[in-house]
């Protein structure tokens, strides 16, 4: 995953001004590159699970399966989570964003309902920074799926 400011290092490394640049520097530019406005605009998604910790830092009381989709500064975060003890009346981190690239803006926080499957149940959960969080009594073995979108600081 890239961000903006790896962009306009890329630009301003391949496109200098005033020179006479060849055709493989733009089309590095455009899509070849990691950094490329292709990656930035049409980049594949990332996985994450707890026993990878890839791009996230798991708490103990949770497993989990995510999925982010960047596009500019906007990421889209779905995926499923279960309880592994019974948790009640207390906020409680699910798990922690590790990734700069993913991290949230600062001071802004994303709400959604996560579902229970195969139920109506819902469970309140918030991004904040780096942690997708739940203020939420959750018994073990409990499990929910969720999406949530938020923009990136960069």
């Amino acid at each position: 995953m890239t961000n903006k400011t790896d962009y306009t290092a890329l630009v301003d490394l391949n496109l200098p001004s005033g020179a006479n640049i060849p055709a493989s520097d733009h089309r590095a530019t455009m899509h070849t590159e990691t950094d490329s406005i292709g990656e930035v605009v049409f980049g594949a998604g990332v996985t994450d699970k707890d026993t990878d910790e890839n791009y996230t830092t798991s708490n103990a009381n949770f497993n989990y399966t995510i999925f982010f989709r960047k596009v500019g500064s906007q990421v889209t975060l779905t995926g499923r989570f279960q309880s592994e003890a019974d948790l009640s009346n207390s906020s409680f981190e699910i798990f922690e964003v590790t990734d700069s690239n993913l991290l949230q803006e600062s001071s802004v926080t994303a709400f959604c309902n996560a579902i229970k499957p195969n139920n109506s149940d819902t469970l309140p959960v918030y991004f904040l920074g780096s942690k997708l969080l739940t203020s939420s009594s959750i018994l073990d073995g409990e499990s929910y799926r969720f999406t949530i979108t938020y923009n990136t600081a960069d």
